[in-house]
């Protein structure tokens, strides 16, 4: 039985891993692009650690894998404009202060992909994906 804060600290991590593993697999049975993943028990020697989330990480190895072209292709961001995991923000920077034109928006954005996104994020009552707890991506080369 946990007690004090840090019995509720490690529930609310808990059930945090659960959750994002769950969004992950709702994504992918609907149809989207998400980390493939599973939970796991660790143990060390033969005592038990916790659960983990064991999955893939988003990055430009994980969209060249799925989506096709070079790794150095892509511009990778993590939790913000200004974590850049691969290549450069430059696109990212530019979009957001002068805005991307609705032709050119609708070619970037499939609606219902966003739709179905925010729609299981709410569902399953994910508190993080919304300003920290994100990836995106983009190819340079347009492959």
């Amino acid at each position: 039985m946990f007690s004090g804060n840090r019995g509720a600290n490690q529930r609310k991590r808990g059930t945090g891993c659960i959750r994002d593993q769950l969004v992950s697999d709702i994504m992918l049975r609907s149809g989207l692009s998400a980390p493939r993943g599973r939970l796991v028990l660790l143990f060390l020697n033969g005592l038990l650690w916790g659960l983990y989330d064991l999955h893939e990480r988003p990055d430009e190895h994980f969209c060249s894998a799925y989506f096709g072209g070079n790794d150095d292709a892509y511009d990778v961001l993590k939790h913000s404009s200004n974590t850049v995991v691969n290549g450069d923000a430059t696109a990212f920077h530019r979009a957001a202060a002068h805005g991307v034109p609705e032709p050119e928006l609708r070619s970037l954005l499939n609606a219902t992909d966003l739709a179905i996104y925010w729609l299981v994020n709410v569902y399953v009552g994910n508190t993080d994906w919304d300003h920290h707890n994100w990836y995106t991506c983009r190819n340079r080369d347009g492959t």
